[in-house]
């Protein structure tokens, strides 16, 4: 279930972005697909993300938006991202990136409440 409060549309400045993955700054006003736990994760791409260089795209910034899973993960537990922009567990001196709704296995889609 998802509940976005807050979408912003940034350019793609990197590519390739996937669905319903952790996104960070690039440069002023595009992102581009966060690549490391220590990524300053911005926000959430939508379900119907593809974009080519420079298009548009729509991020959840804040509320609570699906995003592809990693690994396991609790729910309630605080999570971060991957390398390829998943959700796994949060993990001490990393960016947090959300809190997991519920429970998932690697693979699955989660809704993570985005701060």
């Amino acid at each position: 279930m998802s509940n976005p409060l807050l979408k912003k549309s940034f350019l793609a400045g990197v590519v390739p972005i996937t669905p319903n993955s952790f996104v960070k700054f690039t440069a002023s006003e595009t992102v581009g697909l966060c690549t490391a736990s220590t990524d300053a994760a911005i926000g959430i791409t939508d379900a119907y993300c593809d974009p080519v260089l420079g298009d548009r795209l729509d991020v959840t910034q804040i509320g609570i938006y699906e995003v592809v899973a990693g690994g396991a993960i609790v729910r309630g537990a605080l999570v971060m991202s991957d390398a390829n922009g998943h959700a796994i567990p949060w993990t001490t001196g990393n960016w947090v990136a959300g809190q997991a709704q519920e429970s998932a296995a690697a693979g699955d889609l989660i809704p993570v409440k985005v701060f």
